[in-house]
């Protein structure tokens, strides 16, 4: 017997199909059936595509032996409730996935992640940034979490993995609670409320301190905590004592200002990161001054100046093309000889301009030199003249390095060579070229308190420079973001202990049931945090959680019932430390980012009860189908 199949009706087809088989059920279950199966067949795509992402293998074996269930009537109603959310059930082995990945990487001792990209290239790193942008991913579930896990570091500068950790074990404790039949809208209200509770006692609980620019050693330790999860520990001290200087370099000047109201905030983009691809082993350096990623033009220039007045302008040297469309007409070669003198006259004269400003500012008793720097194109006839009168003279210098420059050395850009002073000028203790095999860099270096400066990281792979890079702009937001909140939480897990135990006494008070399952279920979710951590150091994750909880409840009974008291996880053995006195130190920006983030997302994707595809049929799919 032939059956026509209808791939637009396929209750018709599995109704045909159940016929087939004698099974007497109602047509209600075909509808059921058809989104078992439909349900089945999306999760196998994904499955086909994603190796590392194993979300399910079920085969036609499984749909057969679901009608074997069927047709004897020994399918269990909870068995049935679990195919009909297929849906969440993706969605849970998405996000769950992810947190595998990245919670093996989470703490000093974690592990890093080798990614290599199509044309070979190697990138070592363990920053969860880092890792979700660079990796392929094409589950639009998991594309949704990394992109909202990248926003998050974005912004905050940390917490991508710890997000993400939070979301899945959120996920994964929710679907037994679901497959026993409690509705998804409860744990996602009950999740609601547990993130209102946690951020009012971020607020209430979080540590107050004087945190200045001027208290280095506090300081320190924020940066340490943040980039000590993400380069070798030798790297460390080197790492932070150098972004210190750089925030302190940038800092607000409050004392200098006559209206506090009128100060600039930080400004990272002040901070030059340069990578220099040499030497033996990583190494980063703070410089007080600017490093450009160019040299001079002009083999007689000089390549070493000290005490430099610095020029910094754009100003076409070079022959400059009209905007418009135009055309210079000569009958003769006398023509045509007079108007390419009468170009570079025109060039010429704003040379001389340059010249005579550094004949007033540089004598032979002062013993001062000049710099150049300049926006636009320098050619080289003009860099000859400049080459003559001993100037150094940089072109297509970086419109960014323009504004670091001018705040570093002082002065002010120009954009004509029109009535040049000494006023718009620059000063610099010392200029000069190093060469590193075919690249050049050029330092400015300068003395007093300048607004601006540069890192340095020198190290013999591209991996190490970019690790280090992602680092230090980890390190820099983590150092603003205490300078703005004025307040800390413990570190080393010690924040998600306590705020589990806090969500446990209030919901000791909570009258709603329909609210109990979903604070309870985040409750457990943080404590992700220190297992893993316990876990990556090679250390009983239970035995290390269970002795923090038990040193916290007891400081809490002691205090009566004040939360000043905190204890976290010892990565060299299983008694707690308590993260204060260690100068372990998180973000309050990042903790109410996370709490926020991963209720957030995994409440929504707990209500998603099918997945669906939409858009017009491209040329592919129908070749597929």
């Amino acid at each position: 017997m032939r059956i026509a199949l209808n791939k637009q009706n396929n209750v018709q087809m599995y109704s045909a199909l159940i016929s087939l088989l004698n099974i007497n059920i109602s047509l209600n279950f075909c509808h059921e059936l058809n989104a078992i199966i439909r349900s089945i067949n999306y999760a196998k795509k994904f499955s086909n595509k994603h190796q590392e992402l194993r979300f399910c293998r079920y085969n036609k074996a499984c749909v057969l032996k679901l009608y074997d269930e069927i047709k004897s009537n020994t399918m269990d109603k909870s068995k049935k409730r679990e195919y009909l959310y297929w849906a969440l059930k993706v969605n849970v082995h998405a996000s769950t996935a992810l947190a595998d990945i990245l919670n093996s990487g989470l703490g000093p001792n974690g592990t890093i992640k080798c990614l290599v990209s199509g044309g070979g290239d190697l990138k070592l790193t363990k920053d969860g940034n880092v890792l979700l942008r660079e990796m392929r991913i094409q589950h639009p579930v998991a594309a949704i979490l990394s992109r909202a896990a990248i926003a998050q570091d974005e912004v905050t500068g940390d917490g991508s993995c710890s997000a993400l950790a939070v979301t899945g074990e959120i996920m994964r404790l929710a679907e037994p609670l679901i497959n026993e039949c409690i509705h998804p809208r409860k744990i996602s209200a009950g999740l609601d409320i547990a993130r209102e509770w946690t951020l009012d006692y971020i607020d209430k609980s979080a540590i107050t301190l004087d945190i200045k620019i001027e208290k280095k050693d506090l300081l320190l330790n924020i940066i340490k905590g943040v980039i000590a999860t993400k380069i070798e520990s030798f790297l460390v001290e080197q790492m932070s004592e150098a972004i210190y200087n750089s925030i302190y370099c940038i800092r607000p000047r409050t004392e200098t200002a006559k209206d506090p109201s009128s100060l600039i905030p930080l400004d990272l983009f002040m901070i030059e990161i340069m990578p220099i691809n040499i030497g033996i082993k990583p190494e980063v350096n703070f410089i007080k001054g600017i490093v450009m990623d160019h040299g001079c033009r002009h083999p007689d220039m000089p390549h070493e100046l000290f005490n430099c007045y610095i020029l910094c302008c754009n100003v076409n040297l070079e022959y400059e093309r009209t905007e418009v469309n135009s055309s210079f007409l000569y009958s003769n070669a006398k023509q045509r000889e007079q108007l390419s003198r009468s170009e570079r006259l025109f060039i010429d004269n704003k040379v001389r301009k340059i010249i005579e400003l550094k004949n007033k500012v540089c004598t032979k008793e002062n013993q001062k030199n000049f710099v150049v720097l300049n926006q636009k194109g320098i050619d080289p006839s003009s860099l000859e003249l400049l080459a003559k009168e001993g100037i150094m003279a940089l072109r297509r210098v970086k419109r960014r390095n323009m504004e670091r420059i001018t705040l570093c050395c002082g002065g002010s850009p120009v954009n004509s060579v029109e009535d040049l002073d000494v006023s718009v000028l620059g000063f610099a203790r010392k200029c000069w070229e190093v060469s590193y095999e075919d690249q050049k860099y050029t330092f400015v270096e300068v003395d007093g308190d300048p607004k601006s400066c540069c890192i340095t990281i020198q190290a013999p792979f591209k991996y190490q420079l970019e690790r280090c890079k992602d680092a230090i702009r980890d390190g820099l937001r983590a150092c603003r973001n205490a300078l703005i909140d004025k307040k800390l939480l413990p570190g080393a897990g010690a924040f998600e202990i306590a705020a589990s135990e806090h969500l446990r006494s209030r919901l000791k008070k909570e009258n709603n049931p329909k609210t109990r399952t979903g604070i309870a279920l985040f409750a457990d979710a943080l404590l992700t945090i220190p297992r893993s951590l316990a876990k990556n150091s090679g250390l009983s994750p239970n035995e290390a959680l269970t002795a923090a909880q038990l040193a916290y409840r007891q400081a809490i009974e002691n205090d009566n019932g004040l939360d000043n008291k905190y204890f976290g996880i010892n990565l060299d053995s299983i008694e707690p430390i308590n993260p204060i006195d260690e100068g372990i130190w998180d973000s309050v920006t990042v903790k109410k980012q996370l709490v926020s983030l991963s209720t957030t997302l995994s409440g929504l994707l707990l209500i998603i009860d099918e997945i669906i595809r939409a858009g017009k049929i491209v040329k592919n799919d129908k070749l597929q189908q």
